[in-house]
């Protein structure tokens, strides 16, 4: 008979947020300085012989000076921050390590491809909106499906050995590029719902199988934030035609950086031994 886990609070590492707010304030400046520093920033970062394309937020083409999307450009900084508070929970577990709890705090290691994978989410989503270049479109679409992906992946490689993280890593990254530059402008967000109904799915199953206690608040604001990033996102790319010039993609960035940080403190609560 399966049994729902019992619940067992986590502490949250309120240190790390400071540091990460400090790294994205960071950021924020240097893209300041690119903003208004570079004649024609959108042109400087444009790939030779790449196109224009025609955004489907509802910000469109935005400005045809600097960055062509700002508010969506400065936005993607969320990511940045996420990155970094990643990085440093996981140099932190590194450090402290506790023996036979879960597959996620036995790899430690786990945290740095989830760190690199947000941070080309902040850079394919930053250049993109700076240049609105098909090129750059792939690449933002790859850090989207690298981390829409990653819950499946680990769900999946959870069950064998440490040995076989790499090449799961590798196989997610080319799955990632491959649905990136293979969909164009298709509906991207409709695999972004797709993939978190699976993840929904499986996460359920795991916690009835194998997970004998967990943090369900962290499960809980994952999917809460995750649902609201992906509702942002819906609303921008279908109903433009109601929404004001910043429309939702900005908060979909915001939004969808906080669910990574949830996403992440709850699977590493999980005790399932």
């Amino acid at each position: 008979m399966f049994s729902v886990p019992q619940y067992q609070k986590d502490r949250f590492p309120k240190e790390l947020l400071l540091p990460s707010i400090a790294a994205g304030l960071l950021m924020h400046l240097l893209l300041l300085v690119l903003d208004y520093g570079l004649p024609s920033s959108s042109q400087f970062f444009l790939p030779h012989g790449d196109v224009l394309i025609q955004s489907r937020s509802c910000v469109g083409m935005g400005s045809t000076e600097g960055f062509r999307q700002s508010w969506n450009t400065y936005s993607s900084i969320a990511f940045f921050s996420a990155a970094v508070f990643c990085f440093l929970l996981g140099k932190s577990d590194q450090r402290n390590p506790i023996s036979e709890i879960n597959y996620w705090r036995n790899n430690p290691q786990i945290q740095n491809y989830l760190a690199a994978a947000i941070t080309v989410l902040f850079l394919g989503s930053t250049i993109y909106h700076i240049t609105l270049s098909l090129f750059h479109y792939g690449c933002d679409l790859t850090g989207v499906f690298l981390l829409s992906l990653f819950p499946t992946f680990y769900q999946l490689v959870r069950g064998f050995s440490p040995n076989f993280l790499p090449f799961s890593m590798a196989l997610l990254v080319l799955c990632a590029c491959t649905l990136a530059f293979g969909i164009g402008n298709g509906d991207s967000d409709y695999f972004l719902f797709s993939f978190l109904l699976i993840n929904i799915g499986w996460s359920t199953w795991n916690i009835l199988r194998i997970v004998k206690a967990c943090d369900f608040r962290y499960l809980l604001l994952f999917y809460l934030f995750a649902f609201i990033a992906y509702f942002c996102i819906y609303i921008d790319i279908h109903f433009c035609s109601h929404l004001g010039d910043v429309g939702g993609h900005a908060f979909w960035h915001i939004f969808a950086a906080i669910s990574f940080i949830f996403f992440m403190l709850y699977f590493r609560s999980e005790r399932e031994y």
